[in-house]
């Protein structure tokens, strides 16, 4: 199952809890009605729902923009734990309802047995 968050103002998203215990955990970045805008992609290893302010870091090593990622938007896979992850957007034109980011992830359990 996907849990997704919309990011549509300058700042950060909301923070999507993730199982810290997944073998890996897909995260799709896409676009709404947008032309510019600056994303980095952030994640944490602190339990978000135990640390009121846990310690974020960027996960992707470049700037998104809607303007050189296509309308497909992109793909990241992550091959270690995280316990969350949220966008952040330093520069961008929104508007709510109709211009946005998405964060959408999927995540991979560990096999039993």
């Amino acid at each position: 199952m996907s849990t997704f968050v919309n990011l549509s103002s300058v700042g950060v998203s909301p923070a999507l809890p993730c199982t810290a215990v997944a073998r890996t955990t897909m995260a799709q970045l896409t676009w709404v009605g947008m032309t510019t805008n600056d994303i980095t992609i952030q994640g944490t290893l602190d339990n978000i729902a135990l640390y009121p302010t846990p310690a974020w870091t960027n996960i992707s090593t470049s700037h998104y923009a809607s303007s050189n990622n296509g309308v497909d938007g992109i793909m990241v896979t992550l091959l270690t734990p995280v316990a969350g992850l949220r966008l952040s957007s330093s520069a961008g034109t929104y508007t709510a309802g109709s211009a946005y980011c998405q964060l959408r992830i999927l995540q991979q359990s560990v096999g039993v047995g």
